[in-house]
């Protein structure tokens, strides 16, 4: 259902989850993330980067959902690290996408460009939204758009 562990090394929280869940397995999931969460350093605790692998994770029921919602809502609060969502499908993405969204969190449909996210270092310029920027979003501001672009 999930594995947990955290990469002292890289301050990184790993998990996974996979298969249909019920509010017990919520529940489960929640005092085992926090008890390994509780293991991390406390001077690195609060600043670790968080990879979630959700590749094997359908959609759920919506009870599950929310509660999984309302778990990662209380986590960001204790948490400033960046959040990478590894997930199984373009729909699933979109999904996330449109739920999760922050200038800490971004989702991906490969776990080896969500670890390389991870592990790259902040830039002091990195934008409030750090989306990858698409030409539907607009002018960029500061820009101008003309009819000839």
């Amino acid at each position: 259902m999930y594995a947990i562990r955290y990469d002292a090394k890289d301050n990184i929280l790993h998990f996974s989850l996979a298969g249909l869940w019920v509010m017990s397995d919520v529940e489960k999931f929640a005092v085992d993330i926090l008890q390994t969460f509780l293991t991390i350093p406390e001077e690195r605790r609060g600043n670790h980067s968080t990879l979630s692998d959700t590749a094997a994770f359908p959609v759920q029921a919506r009870d599950v959902s929310m509660a999984l919602g309302s778990l990662m809502d209380r986590s960001r609060a204790l948490n400033t690290g960046r959040k990478a969502i590894v997930v199984g499908s373009m729909l699933n993405k979109l999904q996330a996408d449109r739920t999760l969204s922050g200038p800490d969190v971004r989702t991906f449909l490969v776990y080896e460009e969500a670890l390389a996210w991870i592990k790259s270092p902040k830039s002091a310029t990195e934008p409030l939204d750090a989306r990858e920027p698409s030409d539907d979003d607009g002018p960029a501001v500061g820009s101008e758009r003309t009819d000839r672009e």
